[in-house]
Protein backbone atom coordinates (compact mmCIF):
# COMPACT_ATOMS: atom_id res chain seq x y z
CA UNK A 1 0.00 0.00 0.00
CA UNK A 2 1.67 3.52 -1.41
CA UNK A 3 0.77 6.59 0.75
CA UNK A 4 -0.94 8.95 1.35
CA UNK A 5 -3.52 5.43 2.87
CA UNK A 6 -6.52 8.22 2.91
CA UNK A 7 -7.68 11.72 2.59
CA UNK A 8 -10.64 13.38 3.98
CA UNK A 9 -12.38 15.32 1.98
CA UNK A 10 -14.90 16.85 4.39
CA UNK A 11 -15.35 20.68 4.86
CA UNK A 12 -13.69 21.46 8.14
CA UNK A 13 -15.73 21.50 11.51
CA UNK A 14 -17.70 17.68 9.72
CA UNK A 15 -15.95 15.65 11.90
CA UNK A 16 -12.23 15.55 10.37
CA UNK A 17 -10.17 15.37 13.46
CA UNK A 18 -12.31 12.70 14.89
CA UNK A 19 -11.94 10.58 11.77
CA UNK A 20 -8.48 11.22 11.59
CA UNK A 21 -8.29 10.03 15.05
CA UNK A 22 -9.88 7.03 13.50
CA UNK A 23 -7.95 6.68 10.73
CA UNK A 24 -4.76 6.63 12.56
CA UNK A 25 -5.79 3.58 14.92
CA UNK A 26 -6.79 1.60 11.66
CA UNK A 27 -3.78 2.57 9.82
CA UNK A 28 -1.46 1.96 13.21
CA UNK A 29 -0.03 -1.37 11.58
CA UNK A 30 1.81 0.92 8.95
CA UNK A 31 4.85 2.91 8.25
CA UNK A 32 3.55 6.67 10.61
CA UNK A 33 5.02 8.89 7.99
CA UNK A 34 5.98 12.46 8.22
CA UNK A 35 4.92 14.68 10.60
CA UNK A 36 3.36 18.32 9.02
CA UNK A 37 5.88 20.35 11.05
CA UNK A 38 7.52 23.11 8.97
CA UNK A 39 6.06 21.78 5.80
CA UNK A 40 3.16 23.29 6.94
CA UNK A 41 4.41 26.80 5.30
CA UNK A 42 5.50 24.91 1.51
CA UNK A 43 2.29 23.30 1.33
CA UNK A 44 0.13 26.70 2.12
CA UNK A 45 2.20 28.29 -0.66
CA UNK A 46 2.24 25.27 -2.83
CA UNK A 47 -1.57 25.63 -2.82
CA UNK A 48 -1.71 29.25 -2.61
CA UNK A 49 0.55 29.42 -6.07
CA UNK A 50 -1.05 26.65 -7.73
CA UNK A 51 2.37 24.41 -7.93
CA UNK A 52 0.05 21.30 -7.37
CA UNK A 53 2.83 18.89 -8.89
CA UNK A 54 4.42 19.93 -5.28
CA UNK A 55 1.55 19.34 -3.86
CA UNK A 56 1.24 15.96 -5.10
CA UNK A 57 4.92 15.30 -4.38
CA UNK A 58 4.73 16.07 -0.60
CA UNK A 59 1.19 14.11 -0.57
CA UNK A 60 3.71 10.95 -0.93
CA UNK A 61 5.10 11.30 2.56
CA UNK A 62 2.00 11.47 5.03
CA UNK A 63 -0.56 8.80 5.40
CA UNK A 64 -3.47 10.88 5.51
CA UNK A 65 -4.15 13.95 4.27
CA UNK A 66 -6.66 16.27 5.74
CA UNK A 67 -7.94 20.18 5.90
CA UNK A 68 -6.42 22.62 4.48
CA UNK A 69 -5.20 22.72 1.63
CA UNK A 70 -5.96 18.69 0.86
CA UNK A 71 -9.78 19.31 1.08
CA UNK A 72 -10.01 22.63 -1.07
CA UNK A 73 -10.88 23.36 -4.87
CA UNK A 74 -10.49 20.17 -6.78
CA UNK A 75 -7.88 18.69 -4.42
CA UNK A 76 -9.84 15.50 -4.20
CA UNK A 77 -9.68 14.86 -7.59
CA UNK A 78 -5.70 15.26 -8.06
CA UNK A 79 -5.04 13.25 -5.31
CA UNK A 80 -7.62 10.22 -6.29
CA UNK A 81 -5.88 10.56 -10.14
CA UNK A 82 -1.87 10.64 -8.86
CA UNK A 83 -2.71 8.06 -5.83
CA UNK A 84 -5.55 5.60 -6.95
CA UNK A 85 -5.49 3.13 -4.04
CA UNK A 86 -5.87 6.18 -1.37
CA UNK A 87 -8.80 6.02 -0.33
CA UNK A 88 -11.37 9.16 -0.11
CA UNK A 89 -13.62 10.06 3.28
CA UNK A 90 -16.20 12.94 2.84
CA UNK A 91 -17.43 13.97 6.13
CA UNK A 92 -20.88 15.70 6.01
CA UNK A 93 -22.46 17.37 8.88
CA UNK A 94 -26.41 19.14 9.31
CA UNK A 95 -25.64 22.34 7.04
CA UNK A 96 -27.31 24.72 9.75
CA UNK A 97 -25.35 22.93 12.12
CA UNK A 98 -21.56 23.09 10.56
CA UNK A 99 -22.51 26.76 9.90
CA UNK A 100 -22.88 27.69 13.35
CA UNK A 101 -19.54 25.64 14.25
CA UNK A 102 -17.62 27.28 12.16
CA UNK A 103 -18.96 30.65 13.71
CA UNK A 104 -18.19 29.31 16.99
CA UNK A 105 -14.68 28.05 15.88
CA UNK A 106 -13.66 31.61 14.60
CA UNK A 107 -14.84 32.97 18.33
CA UNK A 108 -12.82 30.08 19.90
CA UNK A 109 -9.97 30.88 17.90
CA UNK A 110 -9.54 34.32 18.83
CA UNK A 111 -10.07 34.33 22.18
CA UNK A 112 -7.99 31.27 22.76
CA UNK A 113 -5.43 31.66 25.74
CA UNK A 114 -1.71 31.98 24.65
CA UNK A 115 0.59 29.44 26.40
CA UNK A 116 2.67 31.05 29.38
CA UNK A 117 5.44 33.11 27.92
CA UNK A 118 4.32 33.57 24.18
CA UNK A 119 3.42 36.35 22.19
CA UNK A 120 -0.22 36.90 22.00
CA UNK A 121 -1.93 36.23 18.59
CA UNK A 122 -4.88 38.54 19.50
CA UNK A 123 -3.04 41.86 18.80
CA UNK A 124 -6.27 42.57 16.49
CA UNK A 125 -9.46 44.32 17.71
CA UNK A 126 -11.94 41.05 17.71
CA UNK A 127 -13.79 43.02 14.58
CA UNK A 128 -10.76 43.13 12.20
CA UNK A 129 -10.44 39.67 13.48
CA UNK A 130 -13.55 38.30 12.41
CA UNK A 131 -13.66 40.29 9.18
CA UNK A 132 -9.91 38.97 8.07
CA UNK A 133 -11.55 35.52 8.84
CA UNK A 134 -15.00 35.85 7.26
CA UNK A 135 -12.87 37.11 4.06
CA UNK A 136 -10.50 33.70 3.95
CA UNK A 137 -13.40 31.69 4.71
CA UNK A 138 -15.21 33.67 1.76
CA UNK A 139 -12.79 33.09 -1.04
CA UNK A 140 -12.58 29.61 0.85
CA UNK A 141 -15.98 28.49 -0.06
CA UNK A 142 -16.34 31.10 -3.31
CA UNK A 143 -19.22 33.16 -1.93
CA UNK A 144 -19.53 36.80 -2.12
CA UNK A 145 -20.27 36.85 1.66
CA UNK A 146 -20.23 34.65 4.85
CA UNK A 147 -23.10 36.71 6.45
CA UNK A 148 -25.36 35.27 3.80
CA UNK A 149 -26.04 32.07 5.82
CA UNK A 150 -27.83 30.85 3.38
CA UNK A 151 -25.70 31.31 0.60
CA UNK A 152 -22.56 29.70 2.53
CA UNK A 153 -24.78 26.84 3.33
CA UNK A 154 -25.56 26.15 -0.73
CA UNK A 155 -21.90 26.71 -1.42
CA UNK A 156 -20.77 23.74 1.14
CA UNK A 157 -24.12 21.46 0.16
CA UNK A 158 -23.55 21.81 -3.58
CA UNK A 159 -19.39 21.02 -3.12
CA UNK A 160 -20.76 17.85 -0.92
CA UNK A 161 -22.66 16.91 -4.14
CA UNK A 162 -20.08 17.39 -6.62
CA UNK A 163 -17.68 14.96 -4.66
CA UNK A 164 -19.80 12.21 -4.32
CA UNK A 165 -20.90 12.73 -8.03
CA UNK A 166 -17.63 12.59 -8.91
CA UNK A 167 -16.88 9.52 -6.81
CA UNK A 168 -19.92 7.93 -7.72
CA UNK A 169 -18.29 4.33 -8.70
CA UNK A 170 -15.37 4.30 -6.91
CA UNK A 171 -15.30 1.70 -4.45
CA UNK A 172 -12.14 3.84 -2.37
CA UNK A 173 -14.60 6.70 -1.52
CA UNK A 174 -16.54 6.93 1.48
CA UNK A 175 -19.26 8.94 2.82
CA UNK A 176 -19.96 9.52 5.99
CA UNK A 177 -22.73 11.39 7.86
CA UNK A 178 -21.54 13.08 11.24
CA UNK A 179 -25.20 13.14 13.31
CA UNK A 180 -24.64 15.52 15.95
CA UNK A 181 -24.01 12.89 18.12
CA UNK A 182 -21.72 10.89 16.71
CA UNK A 183 -18.24 10.39 18.64
CA UNK A 184 -14.87 9.42 17.31
CA UNK A 185 -15.51 5.48 18.45
CA UNK A 186 -18.97 5.13 16.39
CA UNK A 187 -16.99 6.70 13.33
CA UNK A 188 -14.04 4.51 13.97
CA UNK A 189 -16.40 1.40 14.36
CA UNK A 190 -17.98 2.15 10.66
CA UNK A 191 -14.48 2.13 9.35
CA UNK A 192 -13.86 -1.57 10.16
CA UNK A 193 -14.51 -2.54 6.46
CA UNK A 194 -11.10 -1.09 5.39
Amino acid sequence: MSRPYALIAGANKTGTTSLRYALDMVYAHLDKGRHLGKRLTDIKSSYSHERYDNLLKIARDYNILKDHPWNLGDMYKRISEEFPTCKVFLTERNPDSWYHSIQEYTSRLYFRQPKAGTRSKNTIDYATYVKNRKLKLEKLYGVKSFDDVEEVKQAYIQRNEEIKAYFENNSNFTCIRVPEDMNWIAIQLSLIHI
